[in-house]
């Protein structure tokens, strides 16, 4: 199995800490102009797209929010995006 598929607690943990920083002043995405030959590795990725990811994004938790709060989904839902991401 390719190592970048196996669970990384690590790398869930600072998912959760990127969170939790303010990117509000973010500008936009840095790409390389060229690609690299092989990935950069998903704690890089993440340092990478958590900026322009987080930044932009809308805090619906904070007090001040107002805004559709939808239901949970049902787990049949979490089993198909399981599947589809182990597939494509």
């Amino acid at each position: 199995m390719d190592k970048e598929f196996a669970v990384d607690s690590d790398g869930l943990h600072q998912a959760v800490e990127l969170m939790s920083r303010d990117f509000s002043n973010a500008e936009g995405l840095d790409l390389p102009i060229e690609l690299p030959q092989f990935g950069i590795g998903s704690t890089a990725a993440l340092n990478s797209l958590a900026p322009s990811s987080l930044g932009g994004a809308a805090r619906l938790g904070e007090a001040t929010s107002f805004a559709h709060m939808g239901p949970p989904t049902p787990w049949i839902t979490w089993a198909i995006t399981l599947w589809n991401a182990s597939l494509n």
